[in-house]
């Protein structure tokens, strides 16, 4: 009911084809562990909102989420068990709590759709393809994938202070997409290598730019970088996230792994940028890897130092770029970071 201050809660609606077992949720449905468990063939989410309260046991051999339609599964032992699972044109799923979701074939999402993780959920699926959508993890998640693939304009993220810790057999990013953990570090004045004082720049591959004394300092691995990037002194500028990536066979980068320090505004100072650890069987593409501070709009505030990239691969005909390049600053710009690839096969270092 509506209410100016406290309106009451959309209660559930569903329709159920009864001959093909299929459910229809409609604008608003509850999944609750009292109805539990549900088996139905197909279940389709069509400008639908639906959520679960308690713990479920949901199968299905297709799941449809489409047409702006959102579903969040929480529950600290709930199960969603499914063959084929898809979401269309401005769709999500959420999961909360702890679930185990088991998916057979494979997942797809389309068309500005998004997966999100908010903690220790679990997913086992054989391959996931991000067509003009986004995957965003929590760094606490098992993720049981053997492929990834990100197309049109897709993008991978971390929650904030999160990361993106990934063991797969391949991985494929087009020139249009990304995997990003820009920003994702550190909060202002936060971290091992946080600015120090005003007009102090987060470091972490490289020192932050500052007055004497201000920038933060540097800290962790060249060779194995894996901590989030440190925030600047002044204002709101947080450092960047982390990107770990162990690929047994292709990592095939042809758009951007980053890693940046935050976007810096009139007079804060910038964050350091994070980490980019990458261990490949084989590298191809021409794309780039970046973990660059944050440079500032302000010739007194401090640039975020630079992040860390380390790259170890077997074989490898990749031809872009790697860099973690201090921020800009009129006076006091960072520090550059560090940036090393690895030939494993011959044991050879190419900072």
């Amino acid at each position: 009911g509506f209410s100016g201050w406290r309106p009451g809660e959309d209660g559930t609606v569903a329709f159920i084809d009864t001959q093909n077992n299929i459910l229809y949720p409609d604008h608003s449905f509850r999944f609750q562990e009292n109805d539990s468990p549900f088996n139905f063939s197909k279940i389709v989410l069509n400008n639908s909102q639906v959520t679960t309260e308690g713990n479920i046991s949901l199968t299905a051999d297709d799941l449809t989420i489409e047409n702006n339609s959102s579903f969040s599964l929480g529950g600290a032992i709930s199960t969603l068990s499914i063959t084929n699972a898809t979401l269309n044109n401005n769709s999500s799923l959420i999961l909360t709590d702890s679930p185990t979701v088991t998916i057979t074939n494979s997942l797809s999402l389309n068309t500005t759709s998004s997966l999100t993780f908010m903690g220790s959920q679990s997913l086992s699926v054989p391959s996931i393809t991000l067509n003009n959508s986004t995957l965003t993890l929590s760094g606490k998640e098992t993720l049981n994938v053997n492929e990834i693939t990100l197309t049109n304009n897709s993008t991978l993220t971390h929650l904030p202070q999160g990361k993106i810790n990934l063991n797969l057999q391949n991985l494929t990013i087009d020139p249009t997409s990304s995997i990003s953990a820009d920003g994702k570090g550190y909060p202002a004045r936060q971290g091992p290598g946080a600015g120090r004082c005003v007009y102090g720049g987060g470091g972490y591959g490289g020192r932050g730019g500052g007055t004497v004394g201000c920038g933060g300092l540097t800290y962790g691995s060249a060779l194995v970088p894996q901590d989030l990037g440190s925030g600047g002194f002044w204002g709101t500028t947080p450092g960047g996230g982390a990107v770990i990536l162990s690929i047994s066979e292709n990592l095939t980068l042809n758009g951007i792994i980053s890693a940046n320090g935050g976007i810096a505004i009139g007079g804060h100072d910038g964050g350091s940028g994070g980490s980019v650890y990458i261990v490949t069987k084989t590298l191809t593409g021409s794309g780039a890897i970046i973990a660059n501070g944050s440079s500032v709009p302000v010739a007194y505030n401090g640039g975020g130092g630079g992040g860390r990239i380390a790259i170890y691969y077997q074989t490898s005909t990749f031809t872009g770029k790697a860099e973690a390049k201090g921020g800009f600053s009129g006076w006091r710009p960072g520090e550059d970071g560090t940036v090393a690839f690895i030939d494993t096969q011959n044991n050879i270092l190419y900072p």
